[in-house]
C-alpha cells in the first residue's frame, strides 16, 4: 500500500474523524460548563478556547472528506464496507452536524445530517435529525411533521436495535404509537 494509494487515504480519514469523535464530548462538555459559569470574563476566555477547539475539529472533518473525495477519484475499492469514501464522508458529515448540535445550531445541524444522509443513511443519523426538528419546534416554522418521518425512518431501518427504542419512545411521546 503506496501513502497515495485510496486504501491509506480513506485509513487516514477515518484516523482524523475518530480522533474527531474521541474529542466532541470534551468540546460539549465544555460548552455546558461555560452556560454554567458566572464570569463574564472566564466565560469569554472560555468560549474562545472552545471556539479553536471546534474550528481545530471542524477542519479535521473537512480534510478527512477531501481525502474521501480524492480516494473516490482515484477508484477506491469498496473491500471494506465501512472505509468506503461514502461512508467515510458520512461519518465526517455526522460529526458536523454533532458539533453544530452543541453549538445549539440546529439549521445547520440538520443541513449536515441530510448531507450524511445522502451518502449513507443511518439510525443515529435519523434519530439526531429528529431531536433537532424537535429543538427547533417554537424557533422557525413546526418542523414535528419532519421529526416523526425522521423517527420512523431510524426504526424502519433496524426495528430491534436499541435507537429503534430511543425512537420509539419519542414517537410515543408524539402520540405517533
Amino acid at each position: 500500500m503506496t501513502v497515495q494509494s485510496p486504501a491509506f487515504l480513506l485509513r487516514v480519514a477515518n484516523a482524523l474523524i475518530e480522533e474527531v469523535e474521541q474529542k466532541t464530548d470534551s468540546v460539549l462538555e465544555a460548552a455546558r460548563t461555560l452556560e454554567r459559569r458566572e464570569g463574564f470574563m472566564e466565560s469569554l476566555k472560555g468560549a474562545m478556547a472552545a471556539g479553536a477547539l471546534v474550528g481545530e475539529l471542524k477542519r479535521n472533518l473537512e480534510l478527512a472528506m477531501q481525502l474521501a473525495d480524492r480516494a473516490a477519484r482515484m477508484g477506491a475499492s469498496a473491500g471494506d464496507e465501512e472505509l468506503t469514501p461514502s461512508a467515510v464522508k458520512a461519518r465526517a458529515l455526522f460529526q458536523l452536524g454533532v458539533i453544530a448540535v452543541g453549538q445549539r445550531n440546529f439549521k445547520e445541524a440538520v443541513r449536515f445530517f441530510e448531507q450524511s444522509l445522502n451518502e449513507t443513511p443511518t439510525q443515529a443519523t435519523y434519530l439526531n435529525m429528529a431531536y433537532c426538528f424537535l429543538q427547533m419546534k417554537g424557533w422557525f416554522t413546526d418542523r414535528t411533521a419532519d421529526a416523526i418521518k425522521a423517527l420512523e425512518r431510524c426504526v424502519e431501518l433496524d426495528p430491534e436495535s436499541e435507537l429503534a427504542v430511543l425512537a420509539g419512545k419519542e414517537l410515543a411521546r408524539l402520540g405517533r404509537l
